[in-house]
């Protein structure tokens, strides 16, 4: 019997998507070559960043193109038809690649890094036609491209990472400088705040992943003055040698800067009890040979590790 299209054709030019159904003379119960179904969202240049809105149903994506593109994402309830995105607007103020997209926690603004250092806030307004995003702030102070950005969970701040080596905790009501995290020899990939805000991690090629913590100091307008200072600073892992007359073995628990990766980004847990590192490696001491990994922190105030190799699991502690 006849075989019905797997992908019909989208009725939505603005995706200008390739679907391309099954030919008629192909609709048989014969054997059928597939093939990849392609959507060009950002004119054949890298995605390299989305972010889905904490309310409503839409998705935020940046890349090479300079561009920021907002879809609107539609589904079944009931699951009989595919989800389905809708192009609703672009972005365009930026005049290099978009490296990363962040969402505040109450949507009401979206935050964009690119390279070249600049970062832009942009608020959701409404409009007759529906919504609008309009600049707010443009964030200036990062020397280098941006890598990653965080917001705090209350979306008073938000925090930035950058090749520049730094980190740097803006005001986003103010747009200005609230404190600089430096200490990291080289790019900072990747950057977390933690839900209950008592801690900024962040991942550089340096191999080092740092723990900053609030340490407040004084008060201002009533209101404690926000300070993080330094307190962990990961490196290493002892792990059991398999001789056990020796000593523990001390291995790098990051890849450095050869890595073929533009990002470290890290993520805490909802609850704030756990931290996930990507880039993770460990020599392996009986095989001696080089193991890529995540690693998982628990719980925070320790600062043990579980390194999750394929479905492997050893328990190390961090130096």
């Amino acid at each position: 019997r006849p075989v019905p299209s797997v992908f019909p054709p989208s009725p939505n030019p603005s995706l200008r998507g390739d679907f391309r159904s099954i030919p008629p003379e192909k609709k048989t119960t014969e054997r059928m070559r597939g093939g990849t179904v392609q959507i060009n969202w950002h004119d054949l240049q890298p995605v390299l960043t989305l972010d889905f809105h904490p309310v409503s149903r839409r998705l935020a994506t940046g890349g090479g193109d300079h561009d920021i593109k907002i879809w609107a994402i539609a589904s079944d309830e009931s699951e009989e038809k595919l989800p389905t995105a809708s192009y609703v607007s672009s972005l365009s103020s930026h005049s290099s690649a978009v490296n990363v997209l962040r969402f505040s926690p109450s949507g009401e603004n979206l935050a964009s890094g690119a390279d070249g250092g600049g970062i832009i806030l942009w608020t959701l307004h409404s409009t007759d036609d529906g919504e609008a995003w309009k600049i707010h702030k443009s964030l200036l102070f990062h020397r280098k491209d941006v890598l990653d950005l965080q917001w705090s969970s209350d979306g008073s701040y938000l925090v930035s990472a950058s090749v520049d080596n730094s980190c740097i905790i803006w005001d986003a009501n103010k747009g200005v400088v609230q404190q600089m995290l430096e200490g990291h020899l080289h790019y900072v990939q990747g950057v977390a705040w933690d839900p209950l805000g008592q801690y900024i991690a962040s991942l550089s090629s340096d191999r080092t992943c740092k723990i900053y913590a609030n340490k407040p100091q004084g008060k201002s307008k009533n209101t404690e003055k926000m300070n993080f200072v330094c307190q962990h600073t990961l490196v290493k892992a002892e792990l059991q040698n398999h001789d056990e007359s020796k000593p523990p073995v001390k291995t790098h628990l990051f890849h450095d800067e050869t890595l073929p990766s533009f990002f470290r980004r890290l993520a805490w847990s909802p609850d704030g009890s756990f931290l996930v590192l990507p880039a993770g490696i460990i020599i392996l001491p009986r095989a001696h040979n080089l193991a890529h990994l995540h690693h998982i922190l628990y719980p925070i105030n320790k600062f043990c590790s579980l390194l999750y190799l394929n479905q492997a699991c050893a328990n190390t502690h961090l130096k």
